[in-house]
C-alpha cells in the first residue's frame, strides 16, 4: 500500500496512528527540552556540505545540524541512516542497524 493511499483511504488507522504519536510526544516533552530548528541559508550551506559526505536525505542533514549547533552527540531513531554518522551515538531498536553493528564489534548494551 501506498503512503497515499493510507493517508486517504484508512482513517480509522490514521486516527489511531494520529494518538499514539500524539501520547508519545507528550512523553518526550515530559522528560526533554525541544531545540529549535531552523532552515536558514547558514543551516542549509552546512547540511549542503555534509550531503557530500553522510548517507543523508535532506530532513536527516538538518537534524544533524542542529544537533551539531546544540551540542547533542545522542539521537534516539530507527532510521538506519543514522548509524552511518560518525561523532554520534546512534540509540535504536533497528534489528538491521544492530546486526550491523554486532557484526563490526561496534554494539553497546546498555
Amino acid at each position: 500500500m501506498s503512503t497515499k493511499e493510507y493517508r486517504h483511504n484508512h482513517p480509522a488507522e490514521r486516527t489511531n496512528v494520529f494518538t499514539q504519536v500524539q501520547t508519545v510526544w507528550s512523553q518526550v516533552k515530559a522528560i526533554a527540552v525541544p531545540v529549535e530548528l531552523t532552515i536558514d541559508e547558514k543551516t542549509t550551506d552546512a547540511a549542503l556540505n555534509r550531503f557530500g559526505t553522510d548517507l543523508l536525505d535532506g530532513y536527516d542533514l538538518f537534524i544533524l545540524e542542529t544537533m551539531k549547533k546544540e551540542g547533542i552527540n545522542n539521537i534516539i531513531t530507527d532510521d538506519g541512516d543514522f548509524s552511518s554518522v560518525s561523532g554520534i551515538t546512534v540509540f535504536t531498536a533497528n534489528k538491521n542497524v544492530i546486526n550491523t553493528a554486532e557484526s563490526q564489534e561496534k554494539l553497546i548494551v546498555r
